[in-house]
């Protein structure tokens, strides 16, 4: 049985009321304004047309209507609030990645002339069975473009450049007037896709170098996680410097010592640096950092790479051990717990998962490693260990440069020689081989040779 609303039976009521007895409708009249009246918002009869609310629907349809109203706008409210908030940190997609370009720097004047070590260069990008394409620097012009890395969603390349060398050489090394972090975008195809975005950067110091009081820095760029910041060296002093490519924010951490090498943490929270001081953690946005080696540094030593593992837990990098011994380290990043000791390497480099290391062993050292030089690759607990002796890969094979992996995790490069020797004359190439070393290694754009050792990038193209 359907139940009378109160609402349609009013009117009836009213008029009986309005015949009867005056002291019964102040009995009702007291009895009412002791009642709490619901919130008119609780009503959803309110909300409807009349026609829908006159009409006979049974109660607990009205109800049904009201409670997936409701739930379809939080649903709304839900999803727009996760849409707001996905804009501040865009995540790459965790699969479907293909290589794409490699990206480095190659000498523009041969090599072997010792004056022009540190002199002009140029940023290329070589592909298997493509063409190479130089796409900053000319050989025509006294221009060092060095140190190209891609931005994480390989939309983007970023290098240092210096321009107007001074007079004469100091150290084997050129001194330029005029130094800048430029920025430009590359497409999967490797053509230019905007103009060049360049931030300017401190000058060499000529007369700090002259006295030997400072080295050159080159002001190699590596990317923030998100893509949005830039960190990177300058000065006599060897600072960090963060900057915003949209202009709005530039930060030095506080009370940063010189810098020899550094690394963005996974989340972009933190950068991790090394240096004669140790190694230290700084937040991004420059509030005072700590350190996470307090001991000393063995005397001579210079740590060689840094990397940080995806999860943020571990930093890699290479020191002299007591032995004097580059040996790879694998250190906590909350300073918790003891060093792992992967043996003798450097400038050791993490897989894109995280699940491998991959370092050159350098081989013939007296007391260190007795075996020839080899590429290692081993997890992070120091197991499953894979070497692939350089020998094996041809005649005067070496590496030259760190090591980087591919963006899909299945290749290596790095610059280095082979069947050729430093007594030939020629420079480095760009070398490439499977991480597993089961398949000849390949030399891209072999016509260049002097392939600087700053830095090679590969980039990731997503779907």
């Amino acid at each position: 049985m359907i139940a009378e609303r109160f609402e349609r039976r009013l009117p009836d009521l009213m008029h009986e009321l309005a015949a009867g007895d005056e002291r019964y409708i102040d009995d009702i009249l007291a009895r009412t304004a002791q009642t709490r009246q619901r919130p008119a918002w609780s009503f959803p009869t309110r909300w409807m047309p009349a026609p829908a609310v006159l009409g006979r629907l049974p109660a607990y349809q009205n109800r049904l209507v009201f409670v997936l109203l409701l739930v379809a706008m939080l649903a709304l409210l839900v999803g727009t609030a996760a849409l707001i908030g996905d804009q501040g940190r865009r995540e790459l997609p965790s699969s479907r990645v293909t290589n794409g370009w490699i990206a480095f720097s190659a000498h523009t004047a041969r090599p072997a002339d010792a004056d022009r070590r540190k002199g002009p260069m140029a940023v290329y990008l070589a592909q298997e069975g493509m063409a190479t394409r130089r796409i900053a620097g000319s050989t025509g012009e006294p221009t060092r473009a060095v140190c190209p890395s891609f931005s994480p969603d390989g939309t983007r390349l970023a290098y240092a450049e210096a321009t107007e060398p001074d007079a004469g050489v100091i150290n084997n090394s050129f001194v330029w007037a005029a130094r800048s972090v430029v920025v430009v975008g590359v497409s999967p195809d490797g053509a230019l896709t905007s103009p060049p975005i360049r931030i300017a950067v401190m000058p060499d110091d000529r007369a700090a170098m002259s006295t030997g009081t400072a080295a050159l820095t080159e002001p190699c760029p590596e990317w923030s996680p998100d893509g949005q910041q830039l960190a990177f060296v300058e000065g006599p002093e060897a600072r960090l410097r963060i900057v915003h490519l949209d202009g709005s924010t530039e930060l030095t951490p506080t009370q940063t010592p010189p810098v020899t090498e550094f690394e963005w943490s996974p989340d972009g929270a933190f950068i991790a640096t090394s240096g004669p001081s140790g190694f230290w953690i700084w937040p991004a946005d420059g509030q005072p950092g700590h350190q996470v080696q307090t001991e000393p540094m063995t005397v001579g030593s210079t740590p060689s790479g840094l990397g940080w593992s995806p999860d943020g837990k571990l930093l890699a990098t290479t020191l002299l051990d007591d032995g004097l011994c580059d040996s790879v380290r694998l250190l906590p990043a909350d300073a918790a717990g003891p060093p792992v000791d992967l043996g003798p390497g450097l400038s050791p480099v993490w897989s894109p998962a995280g699940d491998r290391i991959a370092f050159h062993a350098t081989g013939g050292q007296a007391g260190c490693r007795a075996e020839s030089d080899a590429i290692v690759i081993v997890v992070p607990d120091g197991g499953d260990r894979h070497e692939i002796p350089l020998a094996s890969l041809g005649a005067g094979a070496a590496i030259t440069s760190p090591i980087a992996w591919s963006p899909d995790g299945e290749r290596l490069v790095y610059a280095g020689y082979l069947g050729t020797s430093n007594a030939t004359g020629d420079g480095p190439s760009v070398v490439t081989l499977s991480s597993t070393g089961d398949a000849a290694p390949s030399v891209l754009a072999p016509e260049l040779t002097g392939v600087s050792g700053t830095g090679i990038s590969w980039q990731a193209v997503y779907p």
